[in-house]
C-alpha cells in the first residue's frame, strides 16, 4: 500500500469518527410512548411530561414537577408528536388534570418563573 493510500485512509477513518462523536441518539429511540406505557407511568407514579426545546430546566425544576406528579422529558428541539406519544399525552394530562386541577400548568409555570428569577438575581 502507497503512503498516499495509508493517508487518504487515516484521513478518512478520522473524518468518520469525529462525525459519530457530534451524532446524538434521539430521544424518540429511547423511550416508546403509547397508551400501555401512559397507563403504566400513571399506576406506577412515573408520568413523564413531554417538553420540546433547547434549554435545561431551572436547578429544583424537578422537585416543582414531582409536586406536581411527573417528570419533565425532553424531545430535543423538534416539535412533533408520534401518534403514539399524542396517545401518551392525552392520556397523562388527564390524569394531571384530575390529580392537580384544571388550572395545574398555569401555576406550574408561575412556579418555574418564579425559580428562574431566583436564580438569575431578580
Amino acid at each position: 500500500m502507497t503512503p498516499r493510500a495509508m493517508i487518504w485512509i487515516f484521513v478518512s477513518i478520522t473524518v468518520l469518527m469525529m462525525g459519530l462523536m457530534f451524532i446524538k441518539p434521539s430521544y424518540k429511540s429511547q423511550v416508546v410512548f403509547d397508551k400501555i406505557l401512559a397507563e403504566h407511568d400513571i399506576k406506577s407514579g412515573t408520568v413523564k411530561l413531554i417538553t420540546f426545546g433547547l434549554g435545561g430546566s431551572a436547578k429544583g425544576s424537578n422537585v416543582i414537577a414531582s409536586k406536581y406528579g411527573f417528570k419533565e422529558y425532553n424531545m430535543g428541539c423538534i416539535v412533533s408528536y408520534t401518534p403514539g406519544e399524542k396517545e401518551y399525552m392525552e392520556l397523562v394530562t388527564l390524569y394531571l388534570n384530575k390529580r392537580n386541577g384544571l388550572n395545574w400548568r398555569e401555576q406550574y409555570y408561575k412556579e418555574l418563573d418564579s425559580l428562574r428569577n431566583i436564580e438569575i438575581g431578580n
